[in-house]
Formats: C-alpha cells, structure tokens, sequence
C-alpha cells in the first residue's frame, strides 16, 4: 500500500523475479494503482481510513505515494487544455513544423507544403480504430464494465498499432498513465482509437483514446 489521503488510495504492486527463495535484481512489474472510494448509496466519492504508519518500510511507501499525488497534481495544471506550451515545448513544436515544411519557388512566389520526413509517414497514418460491445459478462460489483477490461482493449489496441508501425513484435516498456474519466454502461458501443505519437529508433510511443456510446435507455 502506498498512501491513503482524503477519497484516494494509491496501491503499489512490484514483482520480482525469484530464485531459490531469493528475490534477484530482476524487476518484472512496478505499477501505482490509484483508486477512489465511492458511496455505495449515493453517487459520489467517500473519505477513506486512514493507514496507521508503524515500521520505516512504511514511511517509505506512504512518501513515495504523496510524491506521486503531488505529481499527478501537476501533471493536471500543466493540461494543454488548461496551459499554454511553455518556451521549450514551444521551440519543440517549430522546429518539428519546419521539418515537416517544404519550400519551393514556384511562379516567383514561396509555396510552403507540409510534407512528412523522408521515410517518414504522418502520426495521423498510424491511428487504428475498433469498437468494443460491452456485455454483462463484463460488469463489476457497481453493474459497469470492469475497468480492467477496458484497460486490456487499450493496451491489446496500442500493441497491434505498434506492430503495424515497426513491422516486427513490440515488447512493452511502460505504461505511462491510464485515466478513467467516466464509467462504462452495460450495452454500450467503445470505440477505441489508437496511434504513434512519437517514435526513435526503438522506442515507439502509442496513445490510445476511448469513447462509449450509451445505446439504451
């Protein structure tokens, strides 16, 4: 457990690979799960016990969770839909456009055409789309999809995106952030879309978005 605090409960899951009953220098998963306690008769969230802190092991993981809170508020101040580029993003931005920009004389005037780098495709080439029947096989406890489902058919999503893109099998690295902005009905549509939002020469960065469409009721 990482920290408890006000409506939220961070929970932290690492595995080791283990070897005759000594854990090696091998780390296979280390994922903070973040969840919020919810009412279970109104519609809103509810305050959580707070976890009693005992042994420095405990202190470790509890400050290592309110680092993450304060990360995650950042990270929601610095939206790009509530904040403007700031001056090195900005830089960024120009210098990919005037790579993308081919300038030519034509009729005595400069005609700028956006075309992709050479070898290159646009990011807007990669994007996948598929769409997910949510059936009640698939509820939780509240009567919505479960959130690992949706999880799952993002990240299967993302991973056929990447085998398109490279021509070869992706290993997964990370998995950055995954937001769960509303719940999911039982009998709705998911439309998932998916596409390379960056690339080097090994690393290959996916975004996956989805959308449900409420088709009842």
């Amino acid at each position: 457990m990482g920290l408890q605090k006000g409506k939220t409960t961070e929970l932290k899951c690492s595995h080791n690979v283990v070897d005759d009953n000594k854990i090696n220098d091998s780390l296979v998963t280390d994922a903070a799960f973040v969840f919020v306690s919810r009412d279970p008769v109104g519609l809103g969230p509810t305050p959580v016990n707070p976890l009693k802190i005992e042994s420095p092991e405990d202190q470790h993981y509890f400050s290592k969770g309110a680092a993450n809170t304060e990360m995650r508020k950042r990270f929601e101040e610095n939206n790009l839909f509530r904040t403007l580029p700031n001056k090195e993003e900005s830089e960024l931005l120009h210098r990919q456009f005037l790579a993308s920009v081919e300038s030519r004389v034509f009729r005595g005037e400069t005609d700028n055409r956006l075309v992709a780098a050479r070898g290159g495709i646009y990011a807007r080439d990669t994007q996948s789309e598929n769409v997910m029947i949510c059936h009640p096989e698939d509820k939780n406890l509240n009567n919505k999809i479960f959130g690992g489902r949706m999880m799952r058919q993002a990240f299967e999503h993302a991973w056929g995106v990447a085998m398109l893109h490279c021509r070869g099998r992706p290993r997964l690295v990370c998995i950055d952030d995954i937001w769960f902005r509303k719940p999911v009905d039982i009998g709705s549509l998911v439309q998932f879309v998916a596409l390379v939002s960056s690339d080097t020469w090994d690393v290959y960065i996916v975004q996956a978005k989805r959308r449900s469409v409420k088709c009842f009721g």
